[in-house]
């Protein structure tokens, strides 16, 4: 689903992904800024925690 946008910023030992601009949490378009190991994501826009965007049926 994500695989066409921008590699992470960085990835922990964990496996765990951030996305990140100057040094803060953050992405756009409604995608995951942080994305874990174990599946758990965490929404971030400019360095500031979001609510996960709203599921559409």
């Amino acid at each position: 689903m994500w695989s066409d946008c921008a590699p992470p910023t960085r990835i922990d030992a964990d496996g765990d992904q951030f996305w990140e601009v100057d040094g803060q949490p953050h992405r756009d378009n409604g995608l995951p800024a942080v994305m874990r190991a174990d599946g758990t994501t965490e929404y971030w826009v400019h360095g500031v925690r979001q609510p996960p965007p709203a599921i559409r049926v």
